[in-house]
């Protein structure tokens, strides 16, 4: 096998690091997906809801220059979140993409806690060297109005 020549090993290394200088950041949405609410109608309310807030919260990414990593929303498109093993499948391979990221967004209400998948999507990400930035969901939604009313 003939040894690789420096100036196309230059060549390669400058083309990859020039691929990834191109790269949109990929930022990881971290919101509660899970319902809060035991009584069946609330839950499934509750849980259209949250889905609703981390398409949102994707939207406000890619209109600020990131790329959004939802696997809330994906993941959600076809496996059943109400059962465990599922929903076990949906976050462990979330979590092997959250990896992949360049921050991780914590978004929460004011007041509000993370959930279980949250905290540990965060402490993923803190194993990880992964930056976590805390938003505000009322500002991220109200930026987003504010951006579709300018839009029209």
């Amino acid at each position: 096998m003939a040894k690789p020549k420096l100036k196309d090993f230059l060549h390669d290394l400058k083309m990859r690091m020039r691929r990834s200088e191109n790269k949109i950041p990929k930022v990881f949405i971290c919101i509660r997906l899970r319902p809060k609410s035991q009584e069946p109608k609330k839950a499934a309310a509750e849980f259209e809801e949250n889905l609703e807030r981390a398409r949102i919260a994707a939207r406000y990414a890619v209109l600020n220059g990131y790329d959004p990593e939802a696997t809330t929303i994906y993941f959600t498109q076809f496996l059943n979140d109400s059962l465990a093993k599922e929903r076990k499948v949906g976050m462990e391979i979330g979590r092997v993409r959250l990896i992949n990221c360049n921050k991780l967004w914590a978004i929460l209400d004011e007041g509000e806690t993370p959930s279980s998948g949250m905290i540990s999507d965060m402490k993923m990400a803190e194993e990880n060297g992964i930056p976590i930035e805390y938003k505000n969901f009322s500002e991220i939604k109200t930026w987003v109005e504010n951006h579709d009313k300018i839009s029209k």
